[in-house]
């Protein structure tokens, strides 16, 4: 159960670290040489690239990916999350009721990522890039205005969602349940959770690592078709970085994974601290009202 668990967790994040840094990047060399006009030879190689030579394959692939990520996440999320009560209970699930809890959950937690996704710090920045793309660079002022504080909004959003996804996962709650549970106990400890949360921001910029490695390495290969003029060198030079790229995406989405079952004990345990104080301030407020 805990190496299938594990093994699940690292898929998805790779899926992750491929989809969501992939889109960041091209985002960013879309806007920096369309936008910006800024001329870079290699940068423009890899916009016609996607953009002129393999438009459709680059789209479907895209999409194939977007409902990978979409519909396994939430099952990592559930699995994950009930992995760690389990240890932390000592309990063993077997593998046919881990998949009965984790397609009960799935649901519940499909319907809240697609609320809330949104608010993700990548997932502000893609868009931000996004509509600059369709409002063009005279907008770059106001937007930016614009999503500094959506930004902020995003940034309480999260902070009062710390501990609704162990609401629906551990109580089975529904989203809206949830919500309204996270925020009472992130109320009632708002000092430890804002804590919590700078220190899981800290941990989460390893996005910007991700980034450059996603940048540098298409851009090397690019500078290397570009620049190089023998075919035997430009074989060698590519054969090259693609393996080093591909090892360096394994060992992002390892480093991610890591990092997320750290972050998620992190959660738990603070959750079933407060959780047990907030339903004994619950249990002690139904006897005053009774008596």
């Amino acid at each position: 159960m805990q190496k299938k668990v594990k093994k699940m967790n690292f898929f998805g994040w790779l899926l992750s670290v491929i989809f969501l840094t992939f889109l960041l990047t091209y985002q960013a060399i879309y806007t920096y040489v369309i936008m910006f006009g800024q001329r870079d030879k290699a940068l423009e190689l890899i916009i016609d690239f996607f953009e002129s030579k393999f438009i459709v394959e680059v789209l479907v692939f895209g999409w194939i990916f977007l409902l990978f990520y979409i519909f396994l996440v939430p099952i990592i999320d559930a699995a994950l999350i009930k992995h760690i009560d389990s240890i932390y209970k000592k309990e063993e699930n077997s593998i046919s009721e881990s998949i009965g809890f984790w397609t009960y959950k799935f649901f519940v937690l499909f319907e809240y990522n697609n609320l809330f996704n949104t608010f993700k710090f990548v997932s502000v920045l893609n868009w931000f890039l996004f509509l600059l793309r369709f409002l063009w660079i005279e907008y770059f002022a106001p937007l930016t205005y614009v999503f500094v504080w959506l930004f902020f909004i995003a940034t309480l959003i999260n902070i009062f969602l710390s501990y609704a996804k162990y609401e629906i996962v551990l109580k089975n709650k529904k989203v809206f349940e949830s919500i309204a549970t996270s925020a009472r106990i992130t109320l009632m400890n708002l000092g430890l959770t804002m804590k919590i949360y700078s220190l899981m921001f800290i941990v989460n910029l390893r996005v910007l690592l991700n980034f450059f490695i996603f940048l540098a390495f298409p851009i090397a290969i690019a500078s290397a078709l570009t620049y190089l003029s023998s075919q035997l060198y430009i074989y060698i030079s590519i054969s090259i970085l693609s393996i080093i790229f591909i090892a360096f995406i394994l060992l992002l989405a390892h480093m991610a994974s890591v990092l997320e079952i750290f972050k998620v004990s992190v959660w738990y345990l603070t959750y079933k601290e407060w959780s047990k104080k907030l339903e004994s301030i619950e249990k002690d407020t139904e006897l005053v009202t009774t008596s």
